[in-house]
């Protein structure tokens, strides 16, 4: 091939070169241009959807507020009639508060059922029951006559658990809860020389649901055997929960003790009206069904019916 010709082609070769690198640049700069007019859409439309986020989250926050205020407003109501429907509600109820763990609560039931006219013959705090391990506290023990349970159990801390909760509702063998108030395993105020009509049952105990079966389901169930109204309450932030556990058994329960609507469905239960109340899972409903046959039952005004 002469070189003229041999010229000619690299001269083709060269300008079809440089017009696609030309064409690949270009495109490139087009690209360019088009990924930058997409950017600024998007920012747009990001911007405008900000706006609008901002706009709903000043709504949402004025609803929140005038919410608010419509329960504060709503709360000093039931608080006003609260107070009139609670003042001597339990006049001559008899009644005995246990704690296993919670003992901020039990001031303030004291004085519900005190406004409401109950006596509060005594509190008594469980505090490590669950770990006797001395034999020496038998000999504080009273054979009873009702032979609700047995020395021959599994745990110490069972057999005097029941022991010291037959006393408490029989208003006997007062030297053996002194002893054991004595021996650091409760605390104990008021007085234990009377008979019980009613246990209000401050849960949850604070060593954890395996230590339920041990000390408190044993003396919730001297209760049920002598056949005395109880109620098992705990405060709607409670660490655990241990209420399914007593639902089980059948016993009636308020989960939101620390609530008005708690208290209510105390002073409710208290009266005679069974079942379990408040806001946890193991709860039918926040509240006991207000029908007229319960408002007869409880001695409530129904003049308005």
């Amino acid at each position: 091939m002469s070189k003229g010709i041999t010229y000619h082609i690299i001269t083709v070769v060269a300008i079809f070169t440089a017009l696609g690198l030309g064409i690949f640049i270009g495109s490139l700069l087009n690209g360019e241009k088009l990924l930058i007019s997409q950017q600024n859409k998007l920012m747009t439309q990001l911007g405008e959807n900000l706006k609008s986020v901002a706009q709903e989250n000043n709504q949402l926050k004025d609803e929140i507020t005038k919410l608010t205020s419509e329960l504060n407003l709503k709360n000093q109501l039931v608080n006003c009639i609260f107070q009139d429907y609670v003042n001597g509600r339990l006049d001559g109820y008899n009644i005995a508060i246990i704690t296993t763990g919670d003992k901020e609560i039990y001031g303030e039931i004291t004085s519900l059922l005190q406004y409401a006219g109950a006596n509060v013959l005594s509190i008594t705090s469980i505090t490590n029951l669950y770990e006797i391990d001395n034999m020496s506290v038998f000999r504080h023990i009273e054979p009873n006559e009702n032979n609700l349970f047995t020395k021959h159990t599994n745990n110490i801390g069972t057999y005097v658990a029941k022991n010291l909760m037959y006393s408490i509702l029989a208003g006997k063998n007062i030297s053996f809860i002194e002893e054991m108030a004595n021996m650091g395993y409760i605390d104990i105020q008021g007085d234990y020389s009377k008979m019980v009509d009613s246990i209000i049952w401050i849960s949850p105990n604070k060593y954890g649901k395996e230590y339920v079966d041990l000390i408190d389901i044993p003396m919730l169930n001297i209760v049920k055997k002598l056949n005395i109204p109880s109620i098992i309450v705990e405060k709607s932030d409670s660490n655990y929960s241990a209420i399914s556990a007593f639902k089980k058994l059948g016993f009636s329960t308020v989960d939101n003790i620390d609530t008005i609507y708690g208290k209510v469905s105390l002073l409710i239960v208290l009266k005679g009206v069974q079942g379990n109340f408040g806001i946890k899972d193991a709860s039918n409903s926040l509240l006991p069904n207000f029908n007229i046959e319960n408002y007869k039952q409880l001695n409530l005004k129904t003049n308005h019916y």
